[in-house]
């Protein structure tokens, strides 16, 4: 049995460093891409994606955390490890002063849980909201009467140099990060899921400035607008999230020989890293609402399988119905291309047909309708 104990403890030891491993390689990673992502922005002129960059540097946070907490579990393994050890096969009973040892890297372990972790994850917050409030007051001042104050969102015209970049990462994002999250199924790995949840927030931020960026190849410049709104705005929501988690960390009970998880793990981001876990939870909540176990069922096997093809059959809808245009008795429209008119005629009322968007755009205009300006006041 002694023999066996030590061969587990040597596990966990190789386990831990297995861990630390891969969150260095995530911190690596992840200055990687940060630095990338706003380099790019500066020499190309891009503000969607210096904006994206200052969340990947506040993620190099989370797994400076993790490296720190997975050595410092190492260390608390090899200590009990060498506790062990020295012991030996002696006969010894819980009243004995061995047991009452001063074990420093268990007592660093637990000082990192209680103070450290919840002050790192603060720390993530308030950088979060610090770097959101800086980038909605540079939105506010966009159309500011003041040309001092005025600021510029800079849309970069390398748009396909920054649709590879963007789409790039993403990908290599998605691929790590889906690696972390099945290593975090195993229960000596489960803070990993943090470093996990932030790569997907890094993933979702730069999928969104690659929908917007093929926009732009159709001169359609206010989907990147939005999305530059929408990043502070996610960093608000990450923030509150951490603050709700250090606060609920603070009741929960804690269970002996589990190791608690870091308030900075955002359980919602860890949704998108590992969604079966997503889909497995709406299976038992609809069983648990029916009385019996209907996800097996053929109706409902069923409709999943038709799902993929229903949603594709909408889509293929709506695209038809973009194609199609009805002009009014009192209106004439025009197609648009990429800004310009294409095919040189206005056409009357009817039905004007066009390539999809957002391939093709139309212009409607009230061409017949009388219009009046009055010069003088009218009575009420």
């Amino acid at each position: 049995s002694t023999r066996k104990f030590y061969q587990l403890m040597r596990v966990d030891q190789h386990a831990c460093q297995r861990a630390t491993t891969t969150a260095l390689t995530g911190f690596i990673l992840q200055i990687a891409v940060s630095t990338t992502l706003l380099v790019f922005g500066l020499v190309a002129n891009s503000t969607a994606f210096v904006f994206a960059s200052l969340f990947g540097w506040v993620g190099t946070l989370v797994w400076l955390g993790l490296i720190i907490l997975f050595y410092q579990q190492k260390m608390q393994l090899l200590e009990e490890l060498e506790e062990s050890e020295l012991s030996g096969s002696e006969h010894t009973s819980i009243f004995d002063s061995s047991s009452n040892i001063l074990r420093p890297a268990a007592k660093r372990l637990s000082q990192l849980h209680r103070w450290a972790m919840p002050g790192m994850s603060i720390f993530i917050s308030l950088s979060l909201i610090s770097i959101a409030i800086f980038l909605l007051r540079f939105l506010g001042r966009l159309d500011h009467p003041d040309d001092l104050l005025q600021t510029v969102l800079l849309q970069t015209d390398h748009i396909g140099w920054a649709l590879a970049v963007s789409m790039g990462f993403a990908l290599i994002i998605f691929i790590y990060s889906r690696f972390v999250a099945g290593m975090a199924d195993v229960p000596s790995w489960t803070n990993l899921r943090g470093g996990s949840a932030w790569m997907v927030g890094n993933g979702l931020i730069l999928n969104a400035i690659s929908v917007a960026l093929l926009f732009r190849f159709f001169d359609n410049s206010e989907v990147l607008f939005f999305v530059s709104w929408g990043i502070p705005i996610f960093m608000i929501a990450v923030s509150a999230e951490i603050i709700i988690n250090v606060v609920l960390n603070l009741y929960r009970p804690r269970v002996h020989g589990e190791s608690p998880r870091p308030s900075f793990d955002s359980k919602t981001l860890s949704l998108f890293a590992s969604p079966d876990s997503l889909f497995r939870s709406i299976n038992d909540a609809i069983n648990y609402q029916f009385g019996f176990d209907i996800t097996s069922s053929w109706g409902y096997q069923l409709l999943l399988r038709s799902t993929a093809w229903l949603l594709g059959l909408g889509v293929v809808v709506l695209f038809a119905m973009s194609s199609m245009v009805v002009v009014e008795p009192t209106q004439q429209a025009v197609r648009i291309r990429q800004g310009e008119i294409v095919g040189g005629n206005v056409h009357s009322p009817g039905l004007m047909l066009k390539l999809p968007w957002p391939i093709e755009d139309s212009i409607i205009v009230e061409a017949t309708r009388i219009r009046q300006l009055p010069l003088t006041f009218t009575w009420k």
